[in-house]
């Protein structure tokens, strides 16, 4: 029997509105790549992603590989927040952690957390992880990877007993 499988995530960004519009930005660009379409960065999005050799849209869209960001946004002016969610339970998690490190240098340190879900009970079905984001790294934890951590530790410790 088929299932399907989910990721899920929603986290807060200290943010202005400039910092909210640049994002939007980035959610539209993304999305024209996702859809087959040409795309034109704005300027205020176009310098966070100019590389050496490649335009600022050849990196984009290396960076979301055709799958777009799946992800949409809020901003709450008077918090002063931007919230991003998952738009359809398949956001780009790595993707969407290179996108925040170039576009939000200023910052750093950030990070954000998701959920893995299925439809049906299977092994493997549930979990998630975490992406921390720094200037010159992206670390990304799965839970499966951190409870093996875990119970690696436990067993040493057991051994040393």
């Amino acid at each position: 029997v088929m299932a399907n499988y989910y990721t899920h995530l929603a986290f807060e960004i200290k943010a202005t509105h400039v910092d909210a519009e640049r994002f939007v930005q980035l959610i539209i660009s993304a999305n024209a790549i996702d859809d087959s379409e040409a795309i034109l960065l704005g300027p205020e999005i176009e310098p966070a992603f100019r590389s050496e050799g490649k335009t600022a849209e050849q990196t984009l869209a290396e960076i979301v590989a055709d799958f777009g960001l799946g992800v949409e946004c809020l901003f709450n002016a008077e918090f002063g927040k931007l919230i991003v969610f998952d738009r359809d339970g398949a956001p780009n998690v790595w993707a969407l952690a290179q996108c925040l490190q170039r576009l939000y240098p200023e910052k750093l340190p950030l990070g954000f957390v998701y959920a893995e879900t299925c439809d049906k009970s299977r092994e493997g079905g549930f979990g998630g992880g975490l992406f921390a984001i720094g200037s010159d790294t992206i670390v990304d934890h799965t839970l499966a990877r951190m409870l093996d951590e875990e119970l690696a530790g436990l067993g040493e410790a057991s051994d040393a007993t």
